[in-house]
């Protein structure tokens, strides 16, 4: 036990300085202004209601593979960013409102920080830097991503990650081998694989790293820690086939969407224009003015604490002879350096930016700043240990105080007033550090100085943003409120009242409550960036861009056509302070018979979408020819009667008087199959995106169910990967040394 803890007035001083911070955390939680972040509103508008449509058909029972109520019929559990099968999303499922989310998300917040001192506890740091570290992780890379969850969720991972990476580095140990397979799969489970992919670029240098500091300082032989390397990577396989029952849905429908080519350069910097630049992001960690501390988004992002910051340079001196040192160096300042991906006007940054693994995928390479704060926490706290424990030399114990008092002092002479003042406090206390490690009183209050620095730091800089006194939800809320448009559940319920099977679609809303009716209509609308082909395609040809707001963008003014054969009955647009409702009575039904068809190109098919005298209710246009001839004198549409609409399931009864076309106004997509009259027909794409079967004038029932071979491919996968992970564990638990050493523990 370290001399300090011993010392009651060190233990004191310690207490004292935790009650002043939990004091601190009150008064902010229950006293603060409302946010004035300037973050997004996609939590309410769009993850919210998808979320407890999620929750919703896993408390029933049923299985969420499509989404009938966005996009004209969408993939659910494809769309990774739900995190269907994420085991938070339990919370939803028995929690009401927005409670359960509320809860995740402060969970996460807090496991999150506590992963990471558990981490930095590994590298064998100081418990109080540790913990600083912890608290620093937490609130300049999760609590700012707490406007989209599946970011917060996939970002908890990686310091556990880093713990298990710490662990078998030092020792093999299959426990934390199955802990690297747990995260993995948990992490691609969250929703948000962009940032598990980008933790790779971290810890994947940094295993090589750790290994090469064992083996200097005589550990085992190089074919030892390459045998080591290679398990990891073998673990890291394994969690990517548990998550394989959502991973192989989610890249179907990437294939199939604007993301099945690279994407250009301004689609991948989508946020750049709300983001700053690599170089005005540096700049940010010097800035302790109120910002919010978002990772992608917005000018705020990359503050940690000044005393942090001054402590960076003391790690690097303080384990200058460390192989991992010099890995967070290069990749932190390479992470930062490629954080402006395709935009940079740095010669070769874009070239070796389209190198790394899926950049023409992701979008917003901003993200890759979480390895450039995690690069900085890690060596922040690097120095603080050594200035709290070692190195036990004075002279090196000098040389690491005079490395942080200089940055110091440089912030003190060119930094800002606010920045002034933190930058001598955290002066002061690094030169009372020097003389107080051999009084434990003193030592104490040390410690406790540095903790209350950090903390109020971080409090102030985040102070008219909300983001510890409100979070999460007043904050999302109050954002709603100002984004756009409102319109009551009451009216769309009023308005929408005997729609049936009807379309709705809104113009210029935010229409949507937590967990209320409107998001359960039957709507064209979606926001989704893996909205799957046709819609990239029309609006690349619309001169659009391909992944922002799918049929958001189109005005039925613009593709009256398009709303037509959607059957968009009623639509909601925002006009000045007003809401009107418009009936669209040339709206086609949502399931008809034609026998009449024509086969013609995709493009020409989108340029009748144009003209309101289109000729979708004489003629179904196809891709592809049905099988038999047109008819000499066409028939007019006749509607078909829909006996059931379920998400995954629908069954149509039908009285054609000759070959005809069943066509339902549907998304086009692999996996859904129908049978008429319980034998087995092929779908056809009919106007360009919806679903055609060819039925004969015996036929009396279609019946189209989704039964993607995706799903059941990854499910199979998951299994397997579950298989393998409960062997190793039991054939470990059960091998004679573990068997042993539970015998001797019990003895």
């Amino acid at each position: 036990m370290p001399t300090w803890i011993r010392d009651p007035r060190a233990t004191a001083a310690l207490y004292l300085s935790g009650v002043v911070s939990t004091i601190v955390l009150l008064w902010w939680r229950f006293n603060g202004v409302p946010s004035e972040g300037p973050l997004s509103s996609d939590l309410l508008s769009s993850y919210v209601p998808i979320t407890r449509l999620v929750a919703d058909r896993l408390a029933s029972g049923e299985f969420p593979l499509w989404n009938m109520h966005a996009c004209n019929g969408i993939p659910l559990l494809a769309t990774a960013q739900v995190g269907a099968l994420y085991p938070g999303i339990l919370l939803s499922m028995w929690l009401p409102g927005m409670d359960g989310l509320h809860l995740l998300m402060l969970v996460q917040c807090i496991v999150s920080g506590c992963f990471m001192t558990l981490a930095l506890r590994a590298a064998e740091s100081d418990w109080l830097a540790s913990s600083i570290g912890g608290i620093a992780f937490s609130t300049a890379c999760v609590i700012g991503s707490s406007f989209w969850p599946p970011q917060t969720s996939t970002i908890t991972w990686l310091p556990w990650l880093l713990l298990c990476v710490e662990k078998l580095s030092r020792r093999w140990q299959w426990r934390w081998w199955l802990g690297v397979v747990a995260g993995t799969a948990l992490g691609l489970l969250a929703g948000f694989p962009q940032y598990l992919v980008y933790s790779f670029l971290f810890l994947g240098p940094y295993a090589v790293a750790r290994l090469a500091d064992e083996r200097a300082n005589g550990g085992e032989r190089w074919q030892a820690g390459a045998g080591r390397l290679v398990g990891m990577g073998c673990g890291v396989v394994l969690g990517t086939a548990i998550a394989g029952v959502q991973l192989l849905p989610t890249l179907e429908l990437a294939a199939l969407s604007a993301r099945s080519v690279p994407l250009p350069a301004q689609e991948v910097s989508y946020l750049q224009f709300g983001s700053p630049s690599a170089l005005a992001y540096l700049g940010r960690a010097f800035d302790p003015s109120a910002k919010p501390l978002m990772l992608d988004y917005g000018s705020g992002g990359g503050y940690v604490s000044i005393a942090l910051l001054i402590l960076v340079p003391a790690g690097i001196v303080a384990m200058r002879r460390l192989a991992t040192t010099w890995m967070l160096v290069a990749v932190g300042a390479g992470a930062l350096l490629l954080s402006d991906g395709p935009a940079s006007a740095v010669p070769g940054v874009r070239e070796i930016y389209e190198l790394l693994p899926g950049a023409s995928l992701f979008r917003s390479p901003e993200r890759l700043r979480l390895v450039y704060l995690l690069a900085m926490i890690a060596l922040s706290v690097r120095g603080l240990d050594a200035l709290l424990r070692r190195p036990s030399g004075s002279e090196s114990r000098t040389l690491v105080a005079g490395a942080a008092a200089a940055c110091g002092m440089l912030i003190v002479f060119l930094g800002t007033p606010d920045a002034r003042l933190r930058a001598i406090a955290t002066v002061a206390l690094v030169a009372s550090a020097l003389f107080a490690h051999r009084r434990p009183a003193a030592g104490a209050l040390v410690r406790a100085g540095l903790l209350i620095l950090v903390v109020l730091d971080l409090f102030l800089a985040t102070a008219r943003f909300g983001l510890y006194r409100d979070f999460p939800s007043s904050r999302s809320d109050h954002l709603h409120n100002l984004s756009g448009a409102q319109i009551s559940p009451e009216r769309i319920a009023r308005e929408t009242r005997g729609l049936g099977a009807g379309r709705v679609q809104f113009l210029g809303l935010l229409p949507w409550t937590p967990g209320g009716a409107p998001g359960r209509l039957l709507r064209a609308s979606c926001y989704e960036p893996l909205a799957p082909d046709p819609w990239p395609n029309l609006k690349l040809w619309m001169g659009r861009s391909p992944i922002r707001g799918q049929f958001n963008a189109f005005s039925p003014r613009v593709l009256p056509g398009l709303y037509d054969v959607s059957g968009v009955e009623t639509i909601f647009e925002a006009s000045a302070a007003r809401v009107e409702v418009t009936r669209n009575e040339s709206a086609l039904p949502r399931a008809y018979l034609l026998d009449d068809y024509q086969v013609m190109a995709r493009t020409e098919i989108f340029e009748l979408l144009r003209s309101a005298e289109h000729p979708f209710r004489r003629i179904v246009a196809l891709e592809e020819s049905p099988g038999f001839a047109r008819p000499s004198d066409p028939a007019s549409l006749r509607p078909g009667e829909i006996a059931s609409y379920e998400p995954e399931s629908v069954r149509i009864r039908i009285r054609p008087a000759r070959e005809s076309l069943l066509v339902l106004s549907d998304t086009w997509y692999p996996g859904w199959v129908a049978e008429v009259d319980g034998e087995p027909r092929n779908i056809l794409r009919a106007n360009g995106m919806y679903r055609a079967v060819r039925v004969g004038p015996d036929d009396r029932e279609v019946h189209f169910s989704y039964r993607p071979a995706s799903f059941r491919m990854g499910a199979l996968l998951s299994l397997v990967g579950l298989v393998v992970a409960l062997v190793v564990a039991a054939s470990r638990s059960l091998s004679p040394r573990a068997l042993t050493a539970s015998r001797s523990v019990r003895s």
